[in-house]
This record gives C-alpha cells, structure tokens and sequence, in this order.
C-alpha cells in the first residue's frame, strides 16, 4: 500500500492545517482502520521537487534534470519521469507544495527534539552518490540521535 501526502499526485488537498503534524496524524489514522498494527513504513525524503514552471515545456525540461542528478550515476527511468511528470506539475501540486515547505523546517525542528524516542527498529539507507541529500546532513544525524539504528550506505546510488 502506498499513502501521498494529500494535495500531491492525485489527492485532494484539505484547506487548512497541514503541517508534517497533521500528516503523520492522518498516517496513523489510515494505519489505523486498516487495523495494522505492525507497519513497516518506507520514506524517500521529502517527496517532490518546487518548480515554479508547472505545466510547461520547461518545467518538464527542469523536472527531467533535477531527476537526472537524483537518479545520478544511474540512468532516469522514462517510465517513472513520465508517471512523475503527469502528478508533479500541475498548479494543485506547486500549491500544496509551497504550503507543506513553508511549514517543514518548524515541524522538523520540532519534531527532531524527539528523535530519541523512538523505540522501535529503524534501519537508515542512504546513497553514497546522493547529490541532492547530504547524508552527513541527515542520515548520520538522524543514526546519532536515534539508538542502536544501523545506516547503510548504498555504493554506486543517490537517494
């Protein structure tokens, strides 16, 4: 099962609240009525790229290079650029973009003072050819304030 942040790919955005807060809270509720009690969830950043371009010819120029250099040194699959480009460009996407990066460096900075307490098992992956995330910046920071949480490094791969 795969859960988007609403408002990006094809779901409707709520007006309102809808900081990282309130999107871990509807995470949990989905979780929830599923009756799953166990997950084992899989994030890959923060899920999407700004481009202020959305629709054009040169917003789908952009989207291919910004996705070049994450996919960097291995090739972008046309299959995924082209599932990408239908659910990433379009104004309902730029807008709930720009509201979810509005709000994230507060929730983070909120919610990193937690990171500690957080039992459960986490394994950390990140690429080593990663040129968009640092993983100094994040992987390592995240491993260092969460215990006993192995990080892997994945030789040849970006995020």
């Amino acid at each position: 099962m795969a859960v988007e942040r609403q408002g990006h790919g094809k779901s409707d955005r709520p007006n309102g609240k809808t900081d990282v807060e309130y999107q871990a809270s509807l995470l949990h509720q989905v979780l929830s009525s599923l009756r799953v009690e166990r997950p084992v969830l899989v994030g890959h950043s923060w899920g999407e790229i700004p481009l202020m371009l959305a629709g054009s010819v040169l917003g789908r120029h952009i989207l291919k290079g910004i996705l070049k250099q994450a996919f960097s040194p291995q090739p972008l699959p046309e299959k995924y650029f082209r599932m990408v480009n239908s659910s990433w460009l379009g104004r309902k996407q730029l807008k709930a973009y720009l509201d979810d990066e509005s709000s994230l460096n507060a929730s983070l900075r909120k919610l990193s003072t937690r990171y500690s307490e957080i039992s459960v098992p986490v394994v950390i992956l990140t690429g080593d050819q990663d040129q968009i995330v640092s993983a100094k910046e994040n992987a390592y920071r995240l491993k260092n304030s969460i215990a006993n949480s192995p990080i892997n490094r994945a030789e040849g791969y970006g995020p």
